[in-house]
């Protein structure tokens, strides 16, 4: 019997692919993205991209107000960070990827008023060079991730983090050479991660089918495609 709307998650992911929504349906509700014309034109529906939420709070950048009008039923503030732009660190004020009382970000490129305010709920900030923190990295659980960036994947290693460094050269992303891990994939439970495509068409990515099947951790493609950088699939709390 299928899971009523109103009790399973939501996710928010790019509309610009409405094949993956589809298939994401079947799994959680799904919110999509609309196109940011202050963001790059490749980029311009990443969720990661355009939206940041921690606790009771959702951090958006200027150009997705529709987004906000969404994100209303499920977090308490809204707050708008500073004014994004179409080149780099510009367009990566919301990039960064929260697990329990961790931060992982760029806290240079990062937005300020979403750095201070985890700084003011006493979030550790794990600072890392990499701007695009949340597109190449994927937290599963307490101390699970999967990275395509060598320093985070150093990084956890020396904190003991279960961690996979994963290849992203043949992942798919418009307008760019490759994508990444983090943004063609995604967690809802701390048992099942989604992929935009299939994992043994995406070279250097058949690793990870045993990686996570020693977890047991499902894996769920939404493609028989190869892997396509789509911005995350990005989970929603209602933290009301």
């Amino acid at each position: 019997m299928p899971v009523p709307d109103s009790l399973r998650e939501t996710v928010v992911m790019s509309g610009e692919y409405e094949n993956l929504c589809i298939s994401m349906e079947k799994y959680a509700n799904v919110i999509r993205t609309q196109p940011n014309p202050y963001l790059p034109y490749y980029l311009r529906y990443h969720a990661d991209m355009q939206f940041f939420a921690v606790k009771d709070t959702a951090f958006i950048v200027p150009g997705s107000e529709y987004l906000e009008e969404q994100l209303v039923p499920f977090y308490k503030n809204i707050i708008y960070t500073e004014e994004t732009g179409t080149e780099y660190p510009q367009d990566v004020k919301c990039n960064a990827r929260l697990l329990d009382k961790i931060l992982l970000c760029n806290a240079k490129t990062l937005d300020k008023k979403i750095l201070n305010y985890c700084k003011a709920i006493k979030l550790e900030i794990l600072n890392v060079k990499q701007g695009y923190a949340s597109c190449s990295t994927l937290f599963i659980r307490n101390n699970t991730l999967l990275t395509s960036d060598m320093p985070i994947y150093n990084l956890a290693k020396k904190r003991n983090f279960t961690a996979c460094l994963v290849d992203n050269k043949d992942i798919l992303l418009n307008g760019f050479s490759c994508g990444f891990i983090g943004g063609s994939s995604g967690s809802l439970s701390k048992d099942t991660v989604f992929f935009t495509g299939s994992l043994s068409l995406t070279k250097g990515l058949e690793v990870l089918y045993s990686f996570l099947g020693d977890l047991n951790i499902k894996v769920i493609e939404l493609s028989a495609d190869r892997m396509v950088d789509i911005g995350g699939i990005i989970p929603l709390k209602n933290n009301l």
